[in-house]
């Protein structure tokens, strides 16, 4: 059985009960070993009571957990990183640095680092002092990862890098034309999102509808996603606006850092423009993952019109998996998943009117279109499951053991 060790990183735990697109993945191949019982994971995750006594139940991962700097200075790290480079780049050296103290103790199969490049120099220094052969496996999840160059060689500071889409591949061989494309691999995203039984669906519905006034022909748009300039949401709200129908409703699932109740300047503009929209605006806030099916369920159309480079799009992917009629941009490695069924946007210059067009011509689509492209979307997306994307993972490990 191999022994894999997974660094974290220092945003949110696993196992993810905040939240967090790769914080769930990791959960979700966590659980699905418990049952196929193919490795043996260490985890290293950041501190927090709640994913401490989630992780009691697993057998065959351990997980070391660690305390971080303080919640303020947290925010703090974030945004400023985000101000100056639009991009997660600056991280905790003294955490990762007791990370890497206590993980290469011993010897590993793989070191998958997640989503981290900038720990990989400190990595390969301490790994080459001790004389540790572990194999060491980025798996990036954002583009920002790549780029600048100066932060870290791909080449020189990882064995192979895992990605999600032919998007980032192309984007690592663009940056690093001399890196070695069979050190590249892709691993699918998934939803693991089951759908929500009919019985529970109802009663929520009923009551849904009751407390905000919406007449059961109205139509239904659901975003789900973090609440920040780049997702695109203002973007929708423009549509939304210009449609000007009072019988067109937007809920919004997310705030702009998962669980966290602190409100930027982005999103008091969003609340602000909420009004300016015929149809009801709702604000869910953060939803736990194991509760969003229910939403998603109510919803008639799923946007999710992202203006930044997305490695894939995990929330397409749930709305998909729901038998929901789906609307994206084409940032990034989106199209790759979404098939044919669904509607694409391009990010040109006429963006805001195609996305405004687009929405138009799906709310006046009838019950029986809706639900034939959900379900048509429903199938395409069972290629995208937790399993096939565990075996796709393991086929790459022992490929890359030989």
């Amino acid at each position: 059985m191999l022994k894999i060790a997974i660094i974290v990183p220092e945003y949110l735990p696993v196992p993810a009960v905040s939240g967090g697109g790769v914080e769930t993945l990791i959960t979700d191949f966590l659980e699905l070993n418990e049952k196929l019982k193919r490795y043996k994971f260490d985890v290293f995750s950041i501190a927090n009571k709640q994913a401490e006594e989630s992780a009691q139940r697993y057998k065959l991962s351990r997980f070391i957990f660690n305390e971080l700097h303080s919640e303020l200075f947290g925010n703090f790290v974030k945004r400023i990183s985000h101000k100056l480079f639009s991009q997660n780049l600056l991280f905790n050296k003294k955490y990762f640095l007791k990370v890497l103290e206590q993980l290469t103790d011993r010897e590993y199969d793989y070191i998958l680092v997640e989503n981290k490049a900038a720990v990989l120099p400190l990595l390969k220094q301490v790994l080459n002092k001790r004389k540790n052969a572990s194999k060491v496996i980025l798996h990036i999840h954002n583009v920002d990862q790549i780029r600048p160059s100066i932060w870290v060689n791909l080449c020189d500071q990882c064995d192979g890098v895992i990605t999600v889409s032919n998007y980032v591949k192309k984007l690592i061989l663009d940056e690093y034309p001399q890196m070695d494309e069979n050190r590249i691999a892709i691993v699918r995203n998934f939803s693991d999102l089951k759908l929500c039984p009919e019985s529970t669906y109802l009663m929520f519905k009923r009551d849904f509808y009751r407390k905000h006034s919406i007449a059961p022909k109205d139509r239904i748009i659901l975003y789900s996603g973090r609440v920040i300039e780049s997702k695109g949401i203002k973007q929708l709200m423009n549509a939304l606006e210009t449609i000007n129908n009072k019988h067109v409703h937007l809920i919004v699932i997310g705030t702009s850092w998962y669980s966290r109740t602190y409100k930027t300047s982005f999103e008091k503009e969003i609340f602000d423009k909420a009004k300016k929209i015929p149809g009801k605006v709702i604000f869910t806030g953060y939803i736990p993952h194991e509760k969003i099916g229910k939403y998603y369920a109510l919803a008639d159309i799923c946007v999710f019109p992202s203006m930044a480079p997305e490695t894939a799009g995990l929330v397409q992917l749930e709305a998909m998996g729901q038998k929901k009629m789906t609307i994206i941009s084409n940032s990034g490695g989106m199209p790759e998943y979404i098939g044919d069924t669904g509607i694409i946007v391009d990010l040109g210059k006429n963006f805001q009117n195609d996305l405004t067009e687009k929405i138009n011509y799906t709310v006046k689509l009838s019950e029986e279109d809706l639900l034939y492209r959900g379900n048509e979307l429903y199938k395409h997306s069972l290629a995208f499951s937790k399993k096939r994307s565990f075996e796709s993972l393991s086929t790459v490990l022992e490929d890359w053991r030989r």
